[in-house]
């Protein structure tokens, strides 16, 4: 089934914003993840223009511990895909956990991730990024109802952006 576009809120930074209540649930050891949202394709151009990407989320887990020293098991990441259609990632980054203590929805952010980032230096055109959602282990859960991508590129022309890399 296609995933419903975000809504493009502006040019620069480019943020990307999905409203669409999305969850997974583990039911076992074994990772399951979802692709939330994702991003148009990049071309040579905004690769070489990106300085940061961000993932801002308004999210929970399951809502309980049965041992309050455990890891928190529910999680999102930023995802290289080939394509629009793809659902394998070429590369998948940790974003950032839910709150541990939240047994509601509660906004939450991960770092931004500079050009210099894996996550940016792997993309080549015609790729995606997509926002993951993530769960492991019996009983965890993520359930997400808002979520932001921002994606900042320069104001430089990206013959400019290239040569600044290179210095």
């Amino acid at each position: 089934m296609p995933l419903d576009p975000p809504i493009m809120v502006d040019q620069n930074p480019q943020v990307l914003v999905f409203t669409n209540v999305c969850q997974v649930g583990a039911t076992s050891g074994e990772m399951v993840s979802k692709n939330w949202f994702i991003s148009e394709p990049f071309d040579a151009d905004d690769i070489d223009r990106i300085e940061s990407i961000q993932l801002f989320t308004n999210a929970h887990h399951q809502g309980w511990f049965s041992d309050p020293n455990t890891e928190m098991w529910s999680w999102f990441e930023l995802a290289i895909l080939r394509s629009a259609t793809d659902t394998r990632p070429l590369l998948a980054v940790f974003s950032h956990s839910n709150e541990r203590d939240a047994d509601d929805f509660v906004d939450n952010n991960g770092p931004r991730f500079g050009r210099d980032h894996p996550l940016i230096k792997a993309l080549k055109p015609g790729n995606v990024i997509g926002v993951r959602i993530c769960a492991q282990y019996q009983a965890w859960r993520n359930i997400a109802k808002h979520g932001r991508l921002e994606i900042v590129y320069s104001h430089e022309t990206p013959n400019k952006a290239r040569e600044s890399l290179k210095e």
